[in-house]
């Protein structure tokens, strides 16, 4: 009886402990727990549209891809930590492909660890291609040189460079995709490694990580 009742004195006690763990995991103090959950957000990518024109794309990672038809999009997008709305804008005819969101028509804001750079969601669902490999390939570097247009910038994903997405819209749309890098940046985490820097907010990063796309210039104007 009495080995019983000692039994039954314990549970309470580690059912005690355990939820005074979980609550200090969840605090928001606890930028460990909330990074982990911000790594496994941003492994998803899902945009719900609505517009004019008619596309369909797929991107097997930024080294291959290819699509066909002309959309303009408005999106309700989940960008992993991020959500909001944004402009896409997808044109192509299989040996050339473009699908792309604006920065400057973007209305997305963070939900949950490190917001990420002010350009970021306009990296998420990019693509690129031409004879189904990456514009940069036959075109040159995606920084845009003296004489381009900034507007029609292409960031260096970085990280992003490793998405797998599928695109297609007719009238009503539907943008969906997995961050492969993403995914593993979720599970070198738990080990302490940021390959993809986004564990601290933008505006207090100094790491030169390839994984972790720079910033884009300001741009100038003359």
């Amino acid at each position: 009886m009495v080995a019983v009742g000692a039994g039954r004195s314990k549970a309470p006690r580690g059912g005690l402990v355990a939820l005074v763990l979980a609550a200090a995991c969840c605090a928001p103090g606890c930028a460990y727990a909330e990074a982990r959950a911000a790594d496994l957000a941003d492994i998803g990518l899902l945009e719900l549209s609505a517009g004019y024109g008619a596309h369909v794309g797929v991107q097997l990672t930024d080294f291959v891809g290819t699509g066909i038809g002309y959309s303009e999009q408005w999106a309700l997008a989940w960008h992993g930590r991020e959500v909001g709305t944004l402009h896409r804008s997808s044109a192509g005819i299989v040996t050339i492909f473009l699908s792309f969101s604006e920065p400057e028509r973007h209305a997305m804001s963070t939900w949950v660890g490190a917001a990420p750079r002010a350009d970021a969601s306009a990296e998420v669902g990019e693509q690129a291609n031409c004879l189904f490999v990456p514009m940069d390939w036959w075109f040159g570097s995606r920084h845009a040189g003296p004489g381009h247009d900034p507007g029609f910038e292409l960031a260096p994903r970085g990280i992003r460079s490793f998405d797998v997405t599928l695109g297609a819209s007719l009238m009503l749309g539907v943008h969906v995709g997995v961050s492969l890098g993403d995914l593993l940046d979720f599970v070198l985490g738990w080990t302490g490694l940021d390959i993809a820097g986004d564990d601290v907010p933008a505006d207090e990063r100094t790491r030169d990580d390839w994984f972790a796309a720079p910033a884009r210039e300001p741009a100038q104007n003359v």
